[in-house]
């Protein structure tokens, strides 16, 4: 069936679509200016579809665009690559993965007419790669197996590929990988947990993330379905659907283990599916032998054991026992043995051995390393998380008791600096100011602490919010005009303290609106720990400083003794607005968590540590465990005192 198509400008072909025929479906057959003959390779009757004409527009990217492609491109690169493929046990071990095509995985649009590649061999040869690359524009993939079968491996080589590609040409489409595990705390539409994630994880912000996952400029690389709370999977493959059904030419991987998979009442709709498989026992023979005399005990007893040879068939089970057991002998392992749990009795020797290497940071013992990683992994578990970013620490490490600690360490520690701090800048009645009007602020703050790291001007949008700003700000400063009238510390009493507070409350409004045409930059170029909070105080003090010229300004249109008074109330009402309050939040949680043991002090310092151990892996500025059994292993251990 051949039909006029229209595309406007450049665009690109694969990305049209006609009903639910995407341009991977398309083949141009004659192009004439800018109308192209198409021919659509597909039984179906689409001529009610085709009668319509598809117009699109392609813009040109600009210099700023190919920057911003590519400071995410080095991100991924720098985080997924460099941090966790380049670090982790399959490559500390080198294993050749055995993949498998299983397509009755996944519900194949348009399965009875069109096939992945002109071949399909019942055991796909080719690597990831070439199996991904068979599938042509548009292509879905699911990548299923057991735990430790090198889902996550898997997916990284694909992404590493996809990289390399997209640097010879950033107007590709960008590899991205994101975890789904954190699709359960909030259970977004999956366009708008992409564009948190973006924002969150890799920095870029939530204008620039939207425009690139509405127009499908990315390449989703989707890790950890399995991660995703039993309850929640079968809503979260739903949510991926209806994202495909609405971005159908957006390339999508998943990884899956298999079981959780199986159990699924929904299937996901995609192109394709591979199974990885069990190494064959010729493959584990060959590696033990290549590796030689520091492996030939373990060679010797995995010859006498055949349970232990089914067990070795894991590739992660394989390469952590090439890391544990080097240099042990047949007797040695032997002690070691307990058939009864052999995963978890890997994993202690694993870690014991790990705790013993030599490193160039030895900060902690052995057993402080062990208790701080049994704790976090503790964390994660509950919180569904699988990379940690210390500027995420949340209350919720804290038990109750310790919680209401935490609030009253808040107001607390806010109410006496800025009290202390108006003492210094005037008078008692500034001390006053300060203490009242961080008080109101900390007594209202949210149980979740939220950085604020925005940096950039936007007048249109603080203009739009300058009234409803100023509504926000008039209670607050008649709250502290009254207070201050009702005590005496002003000479007109409480007709005094009312038209001050209707200055403090036109200065809320203007510092209020000042942050909200404040907006993030596209995509920061660094990702370091702690960075968010780091963040948050650069901003806190850069709109604190506009606060306090705003209010003295203000005070002094009224009176020359409302100077100071003026300085100090727009300085308080900016720091803590602009970020300075979840900096106080952080250092107060970070000092009780501190103090209970749950943390060390200099939190990055010990992850940094674990990571040179290769317990942790560093991405970006976050961490996360080598592998999701050593997180299982962790938090599984029996608790010491903590929360």
């Amino acid at each position: 069936m051949n039909q006029n198509l229209q595309i406007a400008g450049q665009a690109s072909l694969r990305n049209a679509q006609i009903g639910g025929i995407a341009g991977r479906d398309l083949t141009v057959t004659q192009i004439q200016g800018q109308v192209v003959n198409v021919s659509v390779r597909d039984p179906l009757d689409l001529s009610g579809m085709l009668g319509q004409v598809a117009v699109m527009t392609h813009q040109p990217l600009t210099q700023q665009d190919y920057r911003q492609r590519q400071v995410l491109l080095n991100k991924v690169k720098q985080f997924w690559i460099t941090g966790v493929l380049a670090r982790s046990l399959y490559t500390q071990v080198f294993l050749e993965l055995q993949l498998k095509l299983e397509d009755d995985a996944v519900n194949r649009p348009f399965s009875q007419y069109q096939e992945i590649g002109n071949s399909r061999p019942s055991t796909a040869q080719p690597g990831i790669t070439e199996i991904f690359n068979q599938m042509g524009a548009g292509r879905t993939l699911l990548i299923l197996g057991e735990p430790g079968s090198g889902k996550t491996t898997t997916l990284l080589k694909l992404a590493q590929n996809l990289i390399a590609r997209a640097e010879e040409d950033l107007s590709r489409p960008i590899p991205v990988v994101f975890n789904l595990a954190s699709w359960t705390q909030k259970r977004l539409a999956l366009v708008d947990w992409l564009i948190e994630e973006l924002h969150h994880s890799y920095k870029v912000s939530p204008c620039l993330a939207q425009g690139w996952v509405e127009e499908q400029q990315l390449l989703l690389l989707l890790d950890g379905l399995d991660e995703v709370g039993t309850g929640e999977r079968s809503n979260c493959v739903q949510a991926i659907n209806q994202f495909m059904d609405s971005h159908g030419t957006t390339e999508i991987v998943i990884c899956c283990r298999q079981q959780d998979y199986a159990v699924l009442p929904l299937r996901l709709s995609l192109q394709g599916a591979i199974c990885i498989q069990a190494l064959p026992p010729q493959h584990i023979q060959h590696y033990l032998e290549q590796v030689g005399q520091p492996l030939d005990g373990l060679r010797a007893w995995l010859e006498k054991d055949a349970a232990l040879q089914a067990f070795a068939r894991s590739p992660l089970n394989l390469s952590v026992m090439a890391l544990a057991y080097q240099g042990l002998s047949v007797t040695e392992l032997q002690k070691l043995d307990t058939s009864a749990n052999r995963l978890s009795q890997l994993w202690r020797v694993y870690v014991e051995r790990m705790l013993q290497r030599r490193s160039t940071i030895q900060h902690y013992s052995a057993a402080q390393i062990h208790k701080g990683l049994q704790i976090l992994a503790q964390q994660l578990s509950r919180s569904s998380q699988t990379v940690f970013l210390i500027e995420q620490l949340q209350p919720n490490w804290c038990s109750p008791d310790q919680y209401r600690l935490y609030r009253w360490g808040v107001l607390l520690m806010g109410s006496s600096l800025f009290g202390l701090l108006g003492m210094s800048l005037g008078s008692l009645t500034g001390g006053g100011i300060g203490l009242i009007t961080s008080g109101c602020i900390l007594a209202r703050s949210a149980a979740r602490i939220k950085t604020v790291e925005t940096l950039k001007w936007s007048t249109t949008v603080a203009m739009q919010r300058l009234l409803p700003s100023i509504w926000v700000g008039l209670p607050l400063g008649l709250a502290v005009g009254a207070v201050l009238g009702i005590t005496g510390a002003l000479e007109n009493g409480i007709l005094g303290g009312l038209g001050l507070g209707l200055v403090y409350g036109l200065c809320g409004g203007l510092v209020f609106s000042l942050i909200a045409g404040l907006k993030g930059s596209a995509i920061a170029t660094k990702t370091t720990p702690n960075q968010g909070i780091f963040k948050s105080l650069q901003t806190a003090l850069l709109i604190g400083g506009a606060g306090s010229i705003i209010g003295a300004g203000l005070g002094l249109l009224v009176s020359p003794n409302w100077l100071t008074l003026g300085l100090i109330y727009g300085l308080t009402v900016g720091f803590l607005s602009g970020g300075g309050q979840a900096c106080l939040q952080h250092f107060t949680l970070r000092i009780l968590l501190y103090a209970n043991g749950t943390i060390p002090w200099n939190y990055a310092r010990f992850l940094d540590e674990a990571a040179e151990r290769i317990l942790l892996q560093k991405t970006g500025g976050g961490y996360m465990f080598v592998h999701r059994q050593l997180r299982d292993y962790f938090a599984q251990q029996h608790s010491p005192s903590h929360p």
